[in-house]
């Protein structure tokens, strides 16, 4: 299961989560890329450093 099919999953289960969804990929492929933006979600690039991480995970958890 890739990270699209995944989050797909997870918002059929509990569409709330949306808010609380992060994406850290190493996809070049423009089709993945349209769908991540496309859910509004925050996105990291691989590789991250590890502040940044944490940051963006701190920052998902707090959203409203």
């Amino acid at each position: 299961m890739d990270d699209v099919e995944f989050y797909r999953q997870a918002i059929s289960i509990d569409p709330a989560i949306r808010r609380h969804f992060l994406f850290l990929t190493g996809t070049t492929r423009s089709k993945d890329l349209s769908f991540i933006k496309s859910t509004g979600a925050s996105q990291l690039k691989k590789p991250a450093k590890l502040a940044t991480i944490r940051e963006a995970v701190v920052g998902v958890l707090h959203a409203a």
